[in-house]
């Protein structure tokens, strides 16, 4: 384990709230950062996106149209819109260059309080993760009850309707867009065709992660709180709620390798976010502990532990140039990085 530090060189702080999710602008130089204060009475206070300069740390823009907890943010590869996921049950559009409201799909319940048996609490859907398919027509937005819903932007028509992944966990189209992964808590992950919505990961009749398709025994499968691609698309990689870091081949569905994280007191450090650098040789992952690690994928080793956080990393982002990391966490403060380990 390498004993090199990175400080941060800019930290900004919030009063309120949290920012959940992060995003850099396909030219690097905005940072999108959406989030709120969680079942807040005061609904579109705090439930804000915000627009950070990448360079200065100043604030460019607030948008706050959204009614609850903005759960998730994205830009498309060529930067012209920026999309929103919330727990008001809304999609946004964006216009990045304005960043007015392009549209708004809307899947919000027309009786948004129930009783089923249990106390009064919300309904479904409430969006708590989105992804942006290659092509840009495509949007996939996941619901806290592990639905999964592919939208076609331009008709604004749902084209099928997947599941299932863990509440308030990352879904991700592979880059050529063929593949949709999702987190699942008892068989690791599963992967779609896209846009069919067919299951191709784990396959019918196969036994995986000890449990077989169409069952739910109890199982010892890795729990994932976060999962992306590789850049070329061959790799799939898992932060578990136990800790460890699982690297996956695509094509054939077998562990590659598994990367254990760090422990604090004997309690292993629950994976919250993963990125890929740009060339696919490293890995960024960020826990619950506060710390950033940037992994040698060849060695398994850590080259450096980002360390300023308190509280656990919500997310994380780099910049297109891969020198900036970008972090935020539950201690209510947004973090920039920048260190020569972070591009390699």
């Amino acid at each position: 384990m390498s004993d090199v530090l990175v400080n941060p060189v800019l930290t900004l702080s919030l009063t309120k709230g949290v920012v959940y999710s992060l995003a850099f602008s396909p030219d690097g130089q905005k940072i999108a950062g959406s989030g709120g204060v969680l079942w807040s009475l005061f609904l579109g206070k705090e439930n804000v996106i915000r627009i950070w300069d990448s360079r200065s740390g100043s604030l460019c823009s607030k948008l706050p149209e959204h009614l609850n907890f903005v759960s998730a943010v994205a830009f498309s590869s060529d930067g012209s819109t920026l999309i929103s996921g919330s727990l008001d049950g809304t999609i946004k559009l964006w216009d990045a260059r304005t960043f007015l409201t392009q549209f708004t799909i809307d899947e919000s319940s027309p009786t948004p309080w129930r009783f089923d048996g249990k106390p009064l609490r919300m309904s479904l859907p409430k969006i708590d993760s989105i992804a942006l398919h290659p092509n840009q027509q495509w949007i996939a937005a996941g619901d806290i009850s592990g639905g999964v819903t592919l939208w076609d932007i331009q008709s604004r028509e749902k084209l099928t309707v997947v599941g299932k992944h863990e509440a308030f966990t990352s879904i991700a189209f592979s880059p050529d867009g063929t593949l949709l992964a999702t987190c699942d808590d008892h068989a690791g992950y599963n992967l779609f065709d896209v846009p069919s919505g067919r299951r191709v990961y784990p396959p019918p009749g196969k036994f995986v992660f000890g449990r077989l398709d169409g069952t739910d025994w109890a199982t010892f499968a890795p729990q994932l709180k976060t999962s992306m691609f590789s850049p070329d698309g061959k790799v799939l990689a898992g932060g578990c709620y136990r800790g460890t870091i699982r690297l996956w081949d695509v094509e054939t569905g077998n562990e590659i390798c598994k990367i254990k994280g760090s422990t604090v007191k004997g309690v292993k450090a629950r994976i919250s976010s993963l990125i890929f650098s740009k060339n696919g040789n490293h890995l960024i992952s960020a826990d619950c502990n506060g710390k950033i690690k940037v992994w040698d994928l060849q060695t398994q080793q850590c080259m450096c532990v980002l360390e300023g956080h308190s509280r656990e990393i919500c997310s994380i982002a780099l910049s297109p140039d891969g020198n900036t990391l970008v972090s935020s966490s539950l201690d209510r403060t947004v973090r920039f990085w920048r260190s020569s380990f972070l591009s390699k």
